[in-house]
């Protein structure tokens, strides 16, 4: 997926236990979750948040609050898993009803979105304790984390180039 290029088509949310797919037309005009969205208190449980921050934030949606994201903590766990939503969630003993076709970013994928939001809250407790039981939780909460805020910024901001320097 090239997720600063791709076609953003909605968000899956799940809200204690309710699961929604909004498309992003209806996002971008429902202020309650462009609040909540925006509001760095409100836990946000994610599938790759950095992808996620970049392409909301081209469609001019801020997000914070990012409080776990499974494939940053399975990427700690077994870097060797491919950083697909099937395989990462595979690795921990989920397998989505949907199968993958291109990526998230493609058209019917609207319950596979859902599915995937509400694992990455479902398996955080069980994920937490393998990060500690191989004394990775803290690099996890300390370091990637505040980390992949970072990374999302210097995407969004990008950074000025000197073609001709680089080419000497």
């Amino acid at each position: 997926d090239d997720y600063e290029r791709d076609e953003v088509l909605g968000l899956g949310i799940n809200i204690h236990g309710n699961h929604i797919y909004m498309n992003i037309e209806d996002v971008k005009q429902d202020d309650t979750l462009l609040e909540l969205l925006k509001n760095p208190n409100v836990k946000k449980y994610t599938f790759d948040y950095k992808a996620l921050k970049v392409a909301l934030n081209n469609l001019g949606i801020e997000i914070n609050g990012l409080y776990f994201d499974i494939l940053i903590a399975t990427y700690l766990i077994d870097s060797s898993i491919s950083p697909t939503a099937d395989q990462v969630l595979a690795a921990h003993g989920v397998t989505l009803s949907e199968k993958e076709e291109d990526g998230l970013f493609v058209t019917g994928q609207k319950q596979r979105t859902c599915q995937i939001a509400l694992q990455s809250q479902m398996l955080y407790p069980k994920i937490k304790k393998e990060l500690e039981s191989i004394n990775s939780w803290k690099l996890y909460e300390e370091l990637e984390i505040p980390l992949v805020n970072t990374l999302a910024s210097m995407e969004i901001e990008g950074f000025p180039l000197d073609k001709e320097e680089l080419d000497s």
